[in-house]
């Protein structure tokens, strides 16, 4: 970040887009064509080499995952159809790719083109399945792309077959890139779920690995959805007729104890679920609780960014002392968004910051009643010239994190990412 003063509005949110390159990242042998101009390759290096050190998706130039048509104004406006057929045929016969994903764009929609016939056109002639990625609406923003991209691998992916009793598939954790904290996360959440039930984790949606890692879902018995993927969750359970859990996403401590109380209500596991939230609890409270009072206590905080990770990392900054009473977000629709999830509603008695110039102006504003300040913003978005004196701390947690990376595996979920948060949040790294 620079030191400037500059004045602007905070952006209402990262694009549709954006969201669903992060869940073609997040599976490895995954392929997304764009149907638009050369620009739209521009945004995947928001992920690649930056938010994400070990992404794969712009790869090499003869093997990206991610393709674009170059489709302009002068093109759209001609029939592209057998193009088209052709680049997504050419794009399912790479030996490296396991699911091939097309995603149009305002300017190409515009013109009628219908995604969906083209994939139908293609089933039974290509070695892998072919999917459209809908709804790429100038309304909807980067969450909303992530999801509706886990939606498109449903039906690509998922094919009729018998369920196995006493297994689960989670459905919906951020897997925003193949590094030790989003990869943590996804081993963090099997733990918990099979820590809390009888059940058997068989997939993650995503976890980093290919098509046919995702494809094991078709047999779980349980769809675990945690909020990043809803509507994806909801569509695996009607495709398969698994029974259907909603969590709330496991970060912070009341949260996590929530995620593990709703499945043991849900699959009637209540004396098993509390014994584990028991001991994991004691555990890690005792491990963090030392380091965290002396950091956040008395202290004033600030969130900028993902909506969904906001209740549960403030809920814990409070219960460590530190009050976060300014929030803003990179979404539109945040209320109607958060309030929708368990728990939401209660944990946003905060002040809401609707643009940058209201955020920094009430950061400014509460900090006269705080002698020491931690911010958890986006490197990508120009503050600290707006926040002086000099915050204590100004930390990155999700996406994007354009300064803050993880080589060893560092959970900011769960029991077990009760420690990361205080150590990334309170600058003990």
């Amino acid at each position: 970040m620079s030191g400037s003063s500059r004045r602007g509005r905070l952006p209402s949110h990262w694009p549709f887009s954006l969201g669903a390159y992060l869940a073609v990242n997040a599976v490895s042998d995954a392929l997304v064509v764009v149907d638009g101009p050369d620009c739209v390759v521009l945004k995947g290096e928001a992920i690649h080499g930056n938010h994400d050190w070990r992404s794969t998706l712009l790869g090499t130039p003869l093997h990206p995952r991610l393709v674009c048509t170059g489709a302009n104004a002068e093109t759209v406006i001609f029939d592209r159809t057998d193009a088209l057929l052709q680049l997504l045929a050419a794009a399912a016969t790479r030996p490296d790719v396991g699911v091939v994903l097309v995603l149009g764009t305002p300017i190409s929609q515009l013109t009628g083109v219908q995604y969906d016939l083209l994939t139908r056109r293609l089933a039974g002639t290509t070695n892998v399945p072919v999917a459209e990625i809908a709804d790429p609406s100038l309304d909807l923003d980067w969450l909303d792309g992530y999801d509706e991209a886990l939606r498109a691998l449903v039906r690509a992916v998922v094919r009729p077959c018998a369920r196995e009793p006493g297994t689960a598939a989670v459905v919906g954790p951020m897997v925003d890139r193949m590094e030790g904290d989003a990869l943590g996360n996804v081993a963090e959440v099997r733990r918990l779920a099979e820590g809390a039930t009888d059940l058997r984790v068989v997939a993650t949606w995503p976890d980093g690995g290919g098509a046919a890692d995702l494809a094991r879902a078709a047999a779980a018995d349980v769809v675990i959805s945690l909020p990043y993927g809803r509507r994806a969750a909801r569509d695996l359970a009607t495709a398969t007729g698994a029974t259907l859990v909603e969590a709330p996403l496991p970060v912070g401590l009341g949260a996590t104890r929530a995620f593990v109380g709703t499945l043991a209500d849900a699959l009637d596991t209540r004396p098993r679920a509390d014994d584990f939230a028991a001991r994991e609890t004691d555990e890690a409270v005792r491990a963090v609780l030392p380091f965290g009072l002396r950091r956040f206590r008395d202290a004033f905080g600030a969130w900028l960014g993902d909506p969904l990770l906001a209740p549960g990392v403030t809920e814990w900054l409070a219960d460590l002392g530190c009050r976060v009473d300014v929030v803003g977000a990179t979404v539109r629709r945040v209320r109607h968004r958060v309030d929708a999830e368990p728990r939401g509603a209660s944990a946003w008695a905060m002040r809401w910051a609707p643009d940058l110039d209201a955020f920094c102006d009430a950061v400014v504003d509460s900090r006269r009643h705080a002698a020491r300040f931690f911010g958890v913003v986006p490197d990508a978005i120009d503050l600290p010239g707006r926040l002086a004196p000099a915050p204590a701390v100004l930390s990155e947690l999700g996406f994007p994190s354009i300064d803050a990376h993880a080589v060893a595996t560092r959970p900011y979920y769960g029991f077990r990412g009760l420690a990361t948060l205080v150590e990334r949040l309170g600058g003990l790294r």
